[in-house]
């Protein structure tokens, strides 16, 4: 299947992603640790509004709506059925029912880290940004529609993105991390803006290239976004900071051709996203030889868990694709089973 150039870019960015939210858990130098984290999560919020188009319409929500809600629930029923295999087959006198109900409630709640409203959630991991990212970008594509000019476009999105900063700190960490949609929005607009005509043509421009790639580079010395622990240095400086780099780096990757020893295997990881994410929150909450791999060389951690990432991969692609064929007989239970493979 030909892929359009624009969706081939958004999986590429994707799988660059990645590998970067793998590496900025592994042990890196500080300064490393700000240049990673001022791009990794942001990336997947811009990359988000670039997959929208140059305005967002119902159709384009609808459909990430529907493969977000999807994926978000396979993520959390695979993490249920490796926590019950764990509890019962390797922790005596677990409670199946307790762990089940423990489950619903997180599930439900979607926190990405413990709320001081809500002290007795747990994080979901890293999933957590899928239901963030669909609530950020209705609340971008609410503004875009709404409001007509760029100017005033700018400081909608920064006064959202104020707000979220503040209630994180100020109230409490939200479910399924409202706080955190309502600060990325400028992220979700920066997204929207490499793809619109209007904005592309200014961004594109070398003096204004430069100077992203100037402020990126001056201001991640200050640290960058920790959405997990609410962490924002300088406040919307660092949001500013975030937006800069995504814009450096979704252009050097419109303008550079990577090696194809190189691309296709970005894309590939790109394409099937939300499952290495999902193996990701496993591996890191489950696996016992990733606690004691911590002291290992960081290229070896890495290539460690991409080669399980991509094991399991490989077999749950297998696993789809006779499984949709055995369905195909019966319509109905072929719907109820893609709708639960959105993530696909």
């Amino acid at each position: 299947m030909n892929l359009s150039f624009e969706k081939r870019q958004s999986y590429l960015l994707l799988g660059i992603t990645l590998i970067f939210l793998v590496v900025g858990e592994l042990s890196l130098s500080e300064q490393v640790k700000h240049v990673t984290f001022s791009f990794h999560i942001p990336l997947i919020f811009a990359v988000a509004g670039y997959i929208w188009g140059r305005r967002p319409s119902k159709k384009a929500l609808y459909r990430y709506a529907k493969i977000s809600i999807g994926a978000y629930g396979v993520c959390r029923i695979g993490y249920l059925a490796v926590q019950l295999w764990n509890s019962v087959f390797y922790s005596a006198g677990a409670d199946g029912v307790e762990i089940l109900k423990d489950w619903m409630t997180v599930t439900f709640w979607g926190m990405s880290n413990s709320s001081t409203i809500l002290p007795s959630v747990k994080s979901v991991g890293l999933v957590w940004i899928l239901p963030s990212v669909l609530i950020s970008g209705i609340i971008g594509a609410v503004i875009i529609r709404l409001v007509r000019t760029p100017f005033f476009q700018a400081i909608a999105v920064a006064s959202f993105s104020i707000m979220g900063m503040w209630m994180g700190h100020h109230i409490g960490f939200l479910p399924f991390s409202l706080d955190v949609s309502m600060a990325c929005v400028p992220l979700i607009w920066t997204g929207y803006m490499v793809r619109n005509q209007y904005w592309r043509k200014k961004i594109e421009q070398p003096r204004c290239a430069l100077f992203f790639a100037m402020c990126w580079l001056f201001l991640v010395k200050w640290g960058g976004l920790d959405l997990e622990v609410r962490s924002y240095p300088n406040g919307i400086i660092g949001i500013f900071c975030s937006v800069a780099a995504c814009i450096v780096i979704i252009n050097i990757v419109k303008e550079f051709r990577l090696p194809d020893v190189l691309r296709i295997p970005l894309e590939w990881g790109g394409k099937h996203f939300v499952i290495f994410l999902g193996i990701h929150c496993i591996v890191r909450d489950f696996a016992p030889w990733a606690t004691n791999m911590v002291s290992a060389p960081i290229m070896i951690q890495l290539l460690v868990e991409i080669l399980v990432a991509c094991a399991v991969c490989a077999l749950s692609v297998l696993i789809k694709h006779y499984t949709t064929c055995f369905l195909q007989k019966n319509d109905w239970r072929e719907r109820i089973y893609l709708f639960i493979l959105g993530a696909y």
